[in-house]
């Protein structure tokens, strides 16, 4: 199964990690202009909103993909509540799934049988505890695709779905 998700993966979509100039309390002014998901949304034309004050208050929230009827989402990132390059790019990663997802007219790409087999008992865990029934599929399927993919196959599939 675990195959299989490669395998999709690929077919939706070495890299290394990007280049964030930084978070707050890693050091360093906090820019992401140089990673590939991110330019890759941005050039699709949807928002992307860094640390906003009263989003980001909440510091369990890590990003989030808000979509809106009849208006263009936000893709927030809260940069300052993540503890390492490593867990921002792959929230990074996880929201922009969530755009393609969008993108794509709300379908996911792999099956619920297919996303619980290939994910972890921790992803599923947090599913249970933090999201309503309705969200487990996309949820689970952002976090075993940012897991999975890395930035330039991410960014690739928002290019094919989101331009």
């Amino acid at each position: 199964m675990k195959l299989q998700l490669a395998a999709l993966i690929g077919a939706l979509a070495i890299t290394n990690p990007a280049y964030a100039q930084g978070t707050s309390h890693l050091g360093g002014k906090a820019t992401l202009a140089r990673n590939p998901v991110i330019q890759a949304i941005m050039a699709s034309g949807i928002d992307v909103v860094m640390n906003d004050p009263k989003e980001c208050a909440d510091k369990e929230l890590m990003g989030s993909f808000i979509s809106y009827p009849q208006h263009k989402p936000d893709f927030l990132v809260c940069m300052n509540n993540h503890e390492s390059y490593s867990e921002l790019y792959d929230t990074i990663r996880h929201e922009a799934h969530h755009a393609v997802v969008w993108c794509n007219g709300g379908e996911t790409f792999l099956s619920w049988e297919e996303n619980l087999e290939a994910g972890t008992p921790e992803d599923v865990g947090m599913l249970y505890k933090h999201y309503e029934q309705r969200h487990h599929h996309e949820e689970l399927e952002a976090r075993n695709v940012a897991r999975v993919l890395t930035s330039e196959q991410v960014a690739k599939n928002v290019r094919t779905f989101c331009m």
